[in-house]
């Protein structure tokens, strides 16, 4: 190959890649907790009132986490502030701290 090609062939190739890469990330699907950082809070969730579906709303609360939501609460009593939240398997300090904005307690 000619050297005075070499440079535009690089350049082709880096743009067609810079390309894939902007198509691949445009497709990748947006998470709850995502969302959480960027978005104003417009709701708050009752969780001792909640049922799974509604408890995974919430940022960082899938299916899984959600049932331990509600058989803590079954078992423990009325969550009554954030920091009750801790007795829940698998939720720990940041993210009741991130639940904080988003959660109520009737």
């Amino acid at each position: 190959m000619d050297d005075r090609r070499l440079p535009i062939a690089l350049l082709v190739i880096a743009g067609v890649m810079l390309l894939i890469c902007f198509m691949v990330m445009g497709d990748r699907p947006v998470k709850q907790a995502d969302l959480a950082a960027t978005q104003p809070v417009t709701y708050r969730i009752d969780v001792n009132r909640a049922d799974r579906d509604t408890l995974t709303l919430l940022p960082g609360i899938a299916q899984g986490k959600a049932q331990r939501v509600i058989d803590t609460r079954q078992s423990h009593g009325p969550f009554h502030q954030t920091r009750d939240l801790l007795q829940v398997p698998m939720i720990g300090e940041k993210t009741a701290a991130a639940l904080d904005p988003w959660v109520r307690f009737e």
